[in-house]
């Protein structure tokens, strides 16, 4: 698991100074398009991506104020292939680190 939140991690750096709405949207794709390659190579269990994976990153858990402290929260959830199980993490990033 600590592999994929790397992999997540690296595949969607926050590189911003300022963390807006768009950049919520552009790195919920980043992280969408990581975790499906990784379903597309049978690192994670499902018939279509919406039942290997989700995404959360967007004013829910990233609210204006913590936009404003250059603060980014995506939540995600996966279903890997072993442990046959379904795993929800959360991955916090600061802008311009």
């Amino acid at each position: 698991m600590e592999e994929l939140k790397a992999g997540i991690m690296g595949a969607a750096p926050l590189n911003h100074s300022k963390v807006t709405p768009e950049t919520l949207k552009v790195h919920k794709a980043q992280v969408d398009g990581f975790l499906h390659k990784k379903w597309q190579q049978g690192a994670l269990a499902g018939t279509i991506p919406e039942q290997a994976f989700w995404v959360r990153c967007d004013e829910t858990n990233t609210p204006e104020h913590s936009m404003a402290d250059g603060l980014l929260a995506c939540d995600v959830g996966v279903a890997v292939t072993r442990p046959a199980e379904f795993v929800e993490f959360n991955i916090r990033q600061v802008a311009g680190k």
